[in-house]
C-alpha cells in the first residue's frame, strides 16, 4: 500500500469518531470506497478503540458485502463460465452469515456423493438410483421439510440445511441436486407456483421428484392435481426446466418476501442487491 493511502486511512479512522453522524457516515462510505485494504487497520482501529465497535463493524461489513456483490456478478456474468449453482447458494449463505466457510460444506456434500457412489447409484437405472438416494438423504441423514416453521430464513441457507437437516423445497431441492451433479445424474429443477421440484432430463414417461415430501415421485398428472387443489390452473410451461440463474432468484425471491414480513429492511436490501445482478428486471 503507498504511504499517501495509508495516510489517508489513518486520517479517515480519526474522523470515524466524530460525534456528527453526517460526518461519520462520509468517512464511512470513504472507507468502503477504499475496500479491503482498510480492513486491517479497522481492526486496529477496534482493539484500541472499542467504543467505535458499532461504527467499525459496520464499515467492515459493507466492505465484505461489496466483496460479495462482485463475486456474485462474476459468477453470474462470466463470460467463459456456465453460472454455477453451488457457488451462488453459498454466496446468498454468506450474505446473512459473512463469516461463513462454505469450504467444510462442500466436503459434506462430496461425502454424501462418495457414500451414494458406492451404492452403486449411478449404475443401476434411474429410477433405483433415486430411490437409493431418498433412501439415504431422507430416511438415513434425516433431512425434511420444515413445516413447522416454514418461513425461518435458514431454511434457505444451504449451510443451514445441511447443519439442521430442514429446509423447504427449493433448498432441499437445491441440496439433492448438488449430490446428484457430483454422481452425474440428468437432473433439473421445476419451479411451480408455489412449490418446488426436481425432474430427470428427458425421461419418459416424465418423473417428478418432490424433495420436500422425502422425495415422493410425481406424475405430470399429480403436478397438476397438486396446482389445481391450490387454485392454480395448470399450464404446461410450468414444468420447464429452470436454470440455475432462474434457481437463484427464486431463491432470493423467497428471501426478500420474508425480510419484508419481517420488516428487516437492511437485509431486504442486501438481497435485493443480489438479485439486481441476477435479475436486472
Amino acid at each position: 500500500m503507498s504511504t499517501t493511502n495509508e495516510t489517508r486511512i489513518r486520517a479517515l479512522m480519526y474522523l470515524l469518531s466524530d460525534p456528527d453522524e453526517r460526518i461519520a457516515q462520509i468517512v464511512h462510505d470513504q472507507l468502503v470506497q477504499i475496500g479491503s485494504s482498510a480492513l486491517s487497520y479497522l481492526q486496529c482501529m477496534g482493539q484500541q478503540r472499542p467504543e467505535l465497535a458499532l461504527r467499525l463493524n459496520a464499515v467492515k461489513e459493507a466492505i465484505c458485502f461489496r466483496q460479495l456483490l462482485q463475486e456474485f456478478q462474476d459468477i453470474c456474468h462470466s463470460p467463459s463460465q456456465p453460472l454455477d449453482l453451488e457457488a451462488g447458494a453459498f454466496l446468498i449463505a454468506r450474505t446473512a452469515y459473512p463469516d461463513l466457510d462454505p469450504q467444510p460444506y462442500i466436503h459434506m456434500l462430496d461425502d454424501m456423493a462418495e457414500d451414494l457412489r458406492a451404492r452403486h447409484v449411478g449404475e443401476s437405472s434411474i429410477e433405483e438410483s433415486l430411490l437409493t438416494i431418498n433412501r439415504y438423504l431422507f430416511d438415513e441423514q434425516g433431512f425434511v421439510g420444515n413445516r413447522e416453521d416454514y418461513y425461518d430464513p435458514d431454511n434457505s441457507f444451504l449451510h443451514r440445511v445441511i447443519d439442521r437437516r430442514k429446509g423447504i423445497p427449493i433448498s432441499l431441492s437445491v441440496l439433492y441436486l448438488l449430490v446428484g451433479v457430483r454422481l452425474r445424474l440428468p437432473l433439473a429443477g421445476v419451479s411451480l407456483p408455489g412449490h418446488f421440484m426436481l425432474t430427470v432430463k428427458d425421461h419418459q414417461p416424465a418423473i417428478f421428484i418432490d424433495c420436500f415430501n422425502n422425495g415422493q415421485f410425481l406424475t405430470e398428472e399429480d403436478c397438476a392435481l397438486f396446482l389445481n387443489e391450490a387454485g392454480i390452473a395448470f399450464r404446461p410451461r410450468f414444468l420447464r426446466h429452470s436454470s440455475h440463474d432462474q434457481i437463484l432468484a427464486r431463491m432470493l425471491r423467497n428471501l426478500i418476501g420474508i425480510y419484508q414480513s419481517r420488516h428487516e429492511r437492511s437485509c431486504v436490501r442486501r438481497f435485493q442487491a443480489l438479485m439486481t445482478i441476477i435479475d436486472p428486471t
